[in-house]
């Protein structure tokens, strides 16, 4: 990541933690889901898990930090749910999908109890489709 103004690290949203500028970020979601179809459609629900622990080097941190000093690593644990109206094979516009996933902090320097409530979620909703550009007949 290019940054500006002496900045050594960058917020992530997704992965809701600050990122070095040159390190290493390790992510991993592990899910475990159920699925079952309902007519054209498929319901996928379950449960997923989060891990995110971004690795700083001595120039991330300010002179008056130490690298052990900072752990910006947090865990989640949720539910997770797709909805998929219709799979119809191979056109421009297939399977038109709705996921909400739903996670709680197990563990997070600002996001378990320390400076916001357990009790508040990480949401998502999103929408997704499938798409496919050449015809393969």
């Amino acid at each position: 990541m290019n940054l500006q103004r002496g900045d050594r690290v960058w917020y992530e949203a997704t992965l809701d933690t600050s990122i070095p500028a040159k390190g290493l970020m390790f992510a991993n979601d592990l899910d475990v889901l159920y699925g079952m179809d309902m007519g054209k459609a498929r319901l996928n629900i379950g449960a997923r898990y989060t891990a995110v622990a971004p690795l700083y080097s001595a120039d991330a941190v300010l002179p008056t930090q130490t690298v052990d000093g900072i752990d910006n690593s947090h865990h989640r644990l949720g539910l997770l749910a797709a909805y998929t109206l219709y799979d119809d094979g191979y056109t421009s516009f297939n399977k038109p999908t709705v996921l909400l996933i739903s996670s709680w902090y197990l563990s997070h320097r600002y996001r378990a109890g320390q400076e916001v409530s357990r009790a508040v979620p990480y949401i998502v909703l999103g929408f997704a489709f499938q798409s496919d550009l050449l015809d393969v007949k």
